[in-house]
């Protein structure tokens, strides 16, 4: 005998709008994919002009030029401007102008010379160098080590090929024998103002060749001196290891616990690259800041203060330390690897994208709550009947430039015409929908004071959910693991102080530059 249904059955096929859409036709990874599928997001996996989405995730950030209209829901996980710093010769420029004004606060940053406009300033500081000094030839745009070579006369380099010469270091810590850098993760979740947190656990990405002072004859032994794991992991002395304190990738833990056995502070380095990341990001703040307006539009800050901003980031800061315990900044990623070749990859960046999805704080819960709120509202005009006082109290509608259209103006367009997944859309009948929405969003609060840390939302204990409310600076222990920690805004006073100073330069070098 068939059942009657009840009216909390869906009839027909179910739409699942309500449920967080992130468009992953641009993103490659793995991880990512499983991290949001984890959330019971809907992933858009084909490029569709027509699909709406409320996370755009990309590999590619110059690609933002489509995806400028948002409303105050949807999120892009690249910064306009963030280029600045991730393009070696624009760090180049960048940290060169920053060092003229403030040279005690930007020596992290080895020398470097753009070419082929800085090739007789060039050709002079090597006259000047002691004998043996190395260079590094880095083409300006490539990326995992491709075109980079070492040099030490000025004859052998291409003055008049778009590239950047820099510095070598030529003393670089060494464990068991071999050169490595680390990669640090950091998230920037806001530039208007400035929010930033980092991940205190990375990659320890080794050399394959043990390492020699360079000379003329192993000036070509790239993996002697290049750390890139796409020029290492080919070479047959690679070393694969399930266990993070050994082999050719090893984790920034074991380095921090390693150079504290050989009489070197981990605390004290890790604030050093702290550091180091901020004034990188801070000699680009007024820029990011002027780009996210511009591109976002004039309210993009003041409009979206419950919902967030339109935009955060992961980077990937590449440092290098000296035998001396020095951190020396190389390169920026905008874009780097999530790639689960390893455990170790997924044992670190499993956590760092959920966390990292904890503190932009988009849930499928939040997105329900954004279109009830536009739904009354909607209502509100276009029957000019207002709530009671008390609902309406409750209810205040979010103002944004979006709140004059219709809830159901947003495509809902067919999953499989969209390539988007189909599993685990059970939604509520439209009957229920308005009452289902009134009880999330009062319960918005008390469920997450019940379970501050659910299995898929795994964030340290004194982070939490909001990023509003996420001071991580409260990480006293120097233990590295997987967990973020807020590092900018800082709470020390004269800290800041220091950090406002930079400000004041980075604005005037921008005018410099940019006008």
């Amino acid at each position: 005998m068939l059942r009657k249904k009840t009216s909390r059955e869906p009839a027909g096929p179910i739409k699942s709008r309500r449920k967080v859409v992130v468009d992953v036709s641009l993103c490659r990874y793995a991880i990512i994919k499983r991290c949001l599928k984890a959330r019971d997001f809907r992933l858009v996996r084909e490029k569709n002009a027509n699909a709406a989405w409320d996370i755009w995730w990309s590999d590619r950030g110059e690609l933002l030029k489509d995806a400028r209209r948002l409303h105050a829901f949807q999120k892009v996980n690249h910064f306009p401007s963030m280029e600045d710093i991730c393009r070696k010769d624009f760090l180049a420029t960048h940290l060169n102008a920053m060092r003229k004004a403030l040279p005690d606060a930007y020596d992290y940053y080895p020398r470097s010379f753009l070419l082929p406009a800085d090739r007789i300033d060039l050709q002079q500081a090597m006259e000047h160098d002691a004998r043996g000094a190395t260079y590094i030839i880095k083409p300006r745009t490539l990326c995992q080590g491709k075109g980079i070579k070492l040099v030490q006369s000025f004859a052998k380099i291409p003055v008049t090929e778009p590239c950047v010469a820099q510095r070598y270091v030529a003393n670089p810590l060494l464990i068991d024998g071999f050169k490595f850098d680390l990669r640090i993760y950091v998230l920037v979740t806001s530039v208007d103002p400035l929010r930033v947190h980092i991940f205190r656990n990375g990659l320890a990405r080794f050399c394959t060749t043990p390492f020699e002072r360079p000379t003329k004859a192993n000036l070509s032994a790239t993996r002697m001196h290049l750390t890139n794991y796409a020029i290492n992991k080919k070479a047959k002395e690679f070393v694969k290891s399930a266990d993070e304190t050994k082999g050719s990738k090893r984790s920034l833990a074991f380095v921090m616990a390693y150079i504290a056995r050989h009489g070197l502070d981990p605390s004290a380095v890790w604030a050093e690259m702290c550091d180091i990341i901020l004034k990188t990001l801070l000699a680009i703040q007024p820029r990011l800041q002027a780009s996210y307006r511009n591109f976002f539009g004039a309210d993009a800050a003041k409009g979206r203060t419950e919902w967030g901003p339109a935009a955060f980031e992961i980077l990937g800061f590449d440092i290098m330390l000296d035998d001396k315990g020095k951190s020396w900044l190389f390169e920026v990623n905008h874009a780097p690897s999530f790639a689960g070749e390893a455990k170790l990859d997924r044992e670190i960046k499993t956590p760092l994208i959920e966390q990292a999805l904890d503190l932009i704080n988009v849930t499928n819960k939040r997105k329900r709550i954004f279109l009830a709120r536009n739904r009354r509202a909607w209502k509100e005009r276009l029957w000019n009947a207002a709530l009671p006082t008390k609902a309406a109290a409750e209810t205040k509608p979010e103002t944004t430039s979006e709140t004059s259209v219709a809830p159901e103006s947003v495509p809902e367009v067919d999953d499989a015409a969209t390539g988007e997944d189909v599993e685990n859309n059970d939604e509520v009948d439209e009957a229920d929908e308005a009452e289902d929405d009134d009880e999330v969003e009062r319960d918005e609060t008390r469920s997450s004071a019940k379970r501050p840390w659910k299995s898929s939302n795994r964030v340290h204990p004194s982070i939490g959910n909001n990023q509003d409310d996420a001071d991580t600076s409260q990480v006293e222990s120097v233990e590295f693991t997987n967990v973020y920690e807020l590092i900018y805004p800082p709470k020390d006073a004269v800290l800041q102080a220091t950090y406002n100073k930079i400000l004041t330069a980075a604005e005037t070098n921008r005018s410099k530059l940019w006008g």
